[in-house]
């Protein structure tokens, strides 16, 4: 009787069992399916994100282009500022310039004549102290005909260094730092200090002190020190135009050697100073005459692309 109702509760529990599988099976496939659900939301989301991606990358890459495109092209307007301030450019600020230009005409009309009759005195008198300098030239009336040389502006004291002294650039570096005498320019072989009726005997005997101190202990080789102003060199050959001097200037350009640069088209002017008339301007050919006439000036010369 025990066994048969243990029997009973048994079948009991089993038919209950086999009556909830359906349902636990149920509910398991749906746990399931949820976690296969979640998981494709998942890799859509994964596959969204990543096309979201690929257009921000290809958004970026775009973006930059155009900054990088931008940036160059700034880059080559601000080269062409660059060029045309220097052309046009200037630094004296008009309201100085007229109260500067009304000073001198006051000036001259009251003071002119006598300031320009000590001037010239004086102007005369350091002209023969200088060319007496150990270890210098002074470019005088002499040298008119001869390697390009015209006319004698006496104004400008032309000074040529023996090379056993220094260059031009060195003088003008030793004037400024040790006489405080501030020239005009100076370059490998001269310097140019320009004078007025401004200046006074104590600027001029200054300059012939200087010079006689910076010389005086050379050991001079050359009895001409102005070898590099060759009487029979063309310094100004006759231009021959290829383009308009406009063209030349604002076309693509670039800098090569001279030797590079024969039968190619200048794009710049290349002056000898003095007298600071060009040698060769934009828009002109780069000829055998040109090139000796700026190889001592000059390493490299710009020319149209």
């Amino acid at each position: 009787m025990k066994s048969r109702n243990v029997f009973t509760v048994l079948l009991a529990v089993w038919l209950f069992l086999l009556n909830m599988l359906p349902a636990l099976a149920a509910t398991e496939m749906e746990k399931q399916q949820k976690e296969l659900d979640k998981a494709q939301h998942n890799v859509q989301v994964a596959e969204e994100n990543k096309d979201k991606a690929k257009l921000k990358v290809a958004a970026a890459k775009e973006s930059l282009g155009e900054i990088v495109a931008k940036l160059s092209r700034l880059q080559q307007d601000i080269d062409k500022l660059q060029k045309f301030l220097a052309l046009y450019q200037t630094s004296s600020p008009s309201y100085i310039l007229m109260a500067g230009m009304e000073r001198c005409i006051s000036f001259l009309e009251n003071e002119g004549q006598t300031r320009f009759t000590t001037y010239t005195d004086l102007l005369t008198q350091a002209r023969e102290t200088i060319s007496r300098c150990k270890g210098f030239e002074l470019m005088g009336e002499e040298y008119k005909g001869k390697a390009a040389v015209y006319e004698i502006d006496k104004g400008k004291l032309v000074i040529l260094p023996a090379p056993e002294v220094c260059t031009g650039s060195q003088l003008s570096h030793i004037l400024r730092e040790k006489y405080h005498l501030e020239c005009e320019m100076a370059d490998e072989t001269h310097l140019i200090a320009m004078t007025s009726l401004m200046d006074e005997k104590e600027g001029f005997d200054r300059l012939a002190f200087a010079l006689n101190e910076t010389g005086k202990n050379a050991e001079i080789k050359s009895d001409n020190i102005c070898l590099h102003w060759r009487a029979d060199k063309e310094y100004y050959p006759r231009p021959v135009t290829r383009m308009t001097l406009r063209d030349a200037f604002t076309a693509d350009s670039q800098e090569v050697k001279p030797a590079d640069a024969l039968g190619r088209i200048s794009a710049e002017f290349i002056y000898r100073y003095p007298p600071g008339i060009p040698i060769i301007a934009p828009g002109e050919e780069v000829t055998e005459a040109v090139l000796d006439a700026v190889s001592d000036i000059t390493d490299l010369i710009k020319v149209v692309f």
